[in-house]
């Protein structure tokens, strides 16, 4: 009795009024305030429940559902930390890739370098496409389901498009960046796409829930912001004759007149919609990790555009118009 339809109403309003119940059309479901407050959290875990049956946890062994709770607890914990520190580290010295990675240039003579390309194909193709596909169908029950099928593909489409088709167009400043970066980017992504991946691949999201409000505003703020990452990013790539020219221009035209990184705030819509659609909190400290690397680059990038370019359109902020 693990499985219960407890997406088909808001958390802390199920069961304590039959008419409250209106919030969670078209979904009809119930479940005790017990059973939904953990789901939130892992869809196949109870509090009041038994042990239930034993479910592989990757790398791990297999545990019975109490205990892949809170080993995913401890994950998405592990993840919150890491997102702070990371905010806290953008905001005083961002990573050396991007236009930023110039300023590593001395250091890099001492530093083991790869190839940029390749580098950032491996980040993002291991932890978003494999990690991920390998999680979904390995510690998922409800793989098969076309609610979860439909996130799945979403997230991979994300990621084919990281991975296959941004590499073969990006014109990278610099050839070759520090090899630490694509591995420290491959084991802090490894950490957030297996417990995105672990909780779509078990959610038993009630029937109809494709017409639910949740979903369809997560849909469509998740196309809405990955339009606008695409668009921006050859935006950007157009500025640049040729793959071999690494002359660093401003901008014009598109989102960009309005800030200096709508491609940054195209990344951010997504994976807010990303995380309202699968209603999960793996979903919401992926946001937050996003946002922690983002937010604070963005306004690094945009104090560069400033330095380099003294005729810098004032109008434009750093990542959210007339705001930020």
């Amino acid at each position: 009795a693990a499985y219960h339809d407890v997406y088909c109403a808001f958390p802390i309003l199920i069961s304590v009024d039959p008419a409250l119940r209106m919030w969670s059309l078209p979904c009809n479901g119930s479940a005790s305030v017990s059973r939904a407050v953990p789901y939130v959290l892992f869809p196949n875990a109870t509090i009041d429940g038994g042990a239930g049956s034993m479910v592989p946890v990757l790398w791990l062994g297999t545990f019975d559902e109490r205990t892949r709770l809170w080993i995913h607890v401890g994950l998405l914990v592990a993840g919150l930390l890491l997102a702070v520190g990371v905010l806290v580290g953008s905001c005083v010295k961002p990573l050396p890739y991007g236009k930023l990675e110039e300023t590593m240039a001395d250091n890099g003579k001492r530093l083991l370098m790869v190839p940029t390309r390749l580098a950032y194909v491996v980040c993002q193709f291991v932890p978003g496409t494999l990690v991920f596909t390998v999680g979904y169908f390995i510690a998922g029950e409800a793989r098969l389901e076309p609610a979860n099928l439909f996130m799945y593909s979403l997230f991979l489409l994300h990621y084919a498009y990281r991975c296959l088709a941004r590499p073969l167009y990006a014109r990278y400043s610099c050839p070759k960046i520090p090899l630490w970066v694509p591995v420290y980017w491959t084991a802090v992504y490894t950490l957030y796409h297996y417990t995105n991946a672990e909780f779509i691949g078990s959610a038993l999201y009630c029937t109809g829930y494709a017409y639910d409000p949740r979903f369809l505003l997560g849909l469509a703020l998740f196309c809405a912001g990955f339009l606008l990452h695409c668009v921006s990013d050859s935006w950007l790539v157009s500025f640049r004759p040729s793959r071999r020219d690494t002359l660093h221009v401003a901008p014009e035209g598109c989102a960009f007149f309005l800030v200096s990184c709508p491609n940054y705030l195209g990344e951010c819509i997504e994976w807010l919609g990303w995380a309202v659609m699968t209603w999960s909190l793996a979903g919401v400290v992926w946001l937050l990790f996003v946002m922690a690397s983002l937010v604070p680059r963005a306004r690094h990038y945009h104090k560069w555009y400033q330095n380099q370019f003294p005729d810098y359109p004032t109008i434009r902020t750093a990542l959210v118009p007339f705001v930020y």
